[in-house]
C-alpha cells in the first residue's frame, strides 16, 4: 500500500497534471476549492 494518506498538516497528494509551481501560482491565485478537476 504505496498510496499516500492524507493527514491534517500534510499536503495533498498533487493532482495529475498538476506539478508544484502549478499548485503554487494557483494557491497564491484562489482557494484549492476552485482548483480545476
Amino acid at each position: 500500500d504505496d498510496m499516500p494518506v492524507f493527514r491534517p498538516g500534510m499536503p495533498a497528494p498533487l493532482p495529475p497534471g498538476l506539478d508544484l509551481s502549478d499548485l503554487e501560482k494557483i494557491s497564491n491565485s484562489e482557494p484549492p476549492e476552485s482548483l480545476p478537476v
